[in-house]
């Protein structure tokens, strides 16, 4: 069995039509949404028609949680969200941030592996 913590909240993905050739060419002056917007989830067409994809949802599942996996049949088991979530309202204010699912694990042969962000890594 394995935990896997999942700390970060988005998926970045990678801009279409961006190559290592053009990808300065690319570069956008201003950010292409707000946060948090449905433009910021979903995605935005800009002015000079390029599709910027958004980050997903803040909630998606994988958001800063544990999952425990059976590393035997190779297979998700369980998922948890950690603390509080985005949105939730808590003695009268409202939740902003995730919750950091890092932990401590005691028992033999365990072993946790933590995934720094959850990210595209394209090398660009």
């Amino acid at each position: 069995m394995a935990f896997v913590a999942n700390v970060g909240l988005y998926n970045y993905p990678l801009v279409p039509g961006l190559t290592l050739a053009n990808k300065d060419s690319m570069l956008l002056q201003f950010p292409p949404y707000a946060h948090p917007t449905p433009e910021s989830e979903h995605g935005v067409t800009l002015p000079d028609g390029r599709f910027i994809p958004g980050l997903g949802s803040a909630l998606a599942e994988e958001a800063m949680s544990v999952w425990t996996i059976d590393l035997e049949r190779m297979e998700v088991k369980d998922r948890f969200k950690t603390g509080h979530q985005i949105g939730e309202i808590i003695e009268e204010v409202e939740i902003v941030g995730g919750a950091s699912p890092n932990f401590h694990c005691r028992r033999k042969p365990i072993r946790v592996y933590f995934q720094r962000n959850q990210r595209s890594d394209h090398g660009y």
